[in-house]
């Protein structure tokens, strides 16, 4: 049987990637005001689908932004709980083996 093994220094570096790619997303998806009415009825037609697809593409950046950064906050969860488990071994072999490990 093989065990899991993870480093948690090198969690957190992806933690920190994926909160880094949370911030870059989040920023500037916001897809501005509604189209100017054209007494053209393609060109408003045009600037509505435009518009809507500025819409959805902002909707997927948040979408996207929100799974980094769920993430990076599991990552950096996993990352403490493995040190202080780690930590709790380490500890209980050293008082087993009669010193410190």
């Amino acid at each position: 049987m093989t065990g899991i093994t993870a480093e948690p220094a090198a969690l957190t570096t992806v933690a920190d990637h994926a909160a880094q790619t949370a911030g870059r997303l989040s920023a500037g998806a916001d897809p501005g005001e509604g189209p100017p009415v054209f007494a053209l009825p393609q060109a408003s037609r045009f600037l509505a689908a435009l518009t809507a697809a500025r819409t959805r593409q902002a909707a997927a950046a948040t979408d996207f932004a929100r799974f980094y950064a769920d993430a990076g906050t599991s990552l950096t969860a996993l990352a403490g709980t493995l040190t202080s488990q780690e930590d709790a071994a380490a500890g209980s072999f050293g008082a087993f083996t009669g010193g410190p490990s």
